[in-house]
């Protein structure tokens, strides 16, 4: 019986040192071929806690966070936020499916729609493509850009530092309002009287917890200030990362966006 070729080694040469080829042979691509990570809570309709859904991560369970790009979950987050936007969002109603159909108006755009209360419109909208007219619900949606640390499912596990995008729908954006007044409300004195740190000095933790109204119950974020001026990595990592976005030289993916 011929004998069955060996498998190939997975591991790299003895002679070649990762960090040292590495040098001058970085991929460059531009900025519609990069995705920011988006972080998610898992929630009970969630497809990643389906396991007969293509996007069904392993142990996947309502609660978690799960990093969309890496496809990993954990149950915290470290974060240094870089900038902070407001995006308008049109929704089918989720008694017709719930799918996005415009991620990207303006607030002007919102004032020819019915204004429903806190931060939610509805009415008509022609889809992209000459669709039919479909009715939306259009929510105001806070969003934060910055740094990241993940910590996994057991002691030790995590990924990061990288740039990640954090989405506050709904009720959770009174977890983003949290996260604004900390930095809207700190002072520290400088050389010339008392001044507000930015951002991308301080340093939040995020997990998650269970919020309900009436019978209805969901898992929101859990925000607590770490502090300023404690992680000089991360923060010199977010500053670059506002800087891109200041230049339009990143950009955040909208295919997962989630309500």
């Amino acid at each position: 019986m011929a004998k069955a070729p060996a498998k190939k080694s997975q591991t790299l040469p003895a002679t070649m040192d990762m960090e040292e080829e590495s040098q001058g042979h970085e991929q460059k691509f531009a900025r519609d071929q990069l995705i920011t990570p988006r972080i998610k809570i898992l929630q009970d309709l969630s497809p990643e806690v389906k396991e007969r859904n293509a996007a069904y991560i392993e142990g996947a369970r309502p609660g978690l966070m799960c990093n969309e790009v890496l496809g990993v979950l954990c149950r915290e987050i470290e974060f240094v936020p870089a900038k902070f936007f407001v995006r308008y969002i049109a929704w089918q109603p989720r008694s017709a499916g719930g799918g996005l159909v415009n991620p990207n108006l303006t607030r002007e755009d919102c004032d020819q729609f019915e204004d429903v209360g806190i931060g939610s419109w509805t009415g008509m909208m022609v889809p992209a493509k000459g669709k039919d007219p479909v009715r939306v619900e259009i929510a105001e949606t806070p969003e934060w850009v910055g740094i990241a640390k993940g910590f996994g499912l057991e002691d030790g596990v995590e990924w990061g530092p990288m740039p990640c995008a954090i989405s506050f729908p709904s009720t959770k954006a009174k977890h983003a309002r949290k996260i604004n007044s900390v930095i809207s409300l700190t002072e520290r004195e400088g050389k010339n009287g008392p001044f507000t740190p930015a951002a991308f000095f301080h340093k939040f933790t995020l997990s998650t917890a269970l919020e309900t109204s009436g019978d209805d119950e969901w898992f929101g974020y859990h925000v607590q200030h770490v502090g300023v001026g404690v992680d000089p990595d991360m923060s010199a990592r977010a500053k670059n990362l506002k800087i891109a976005f200041d230049e339009d030289r990143a950009t955040v993916d909208d295919s997962n966006l989630d309500r």
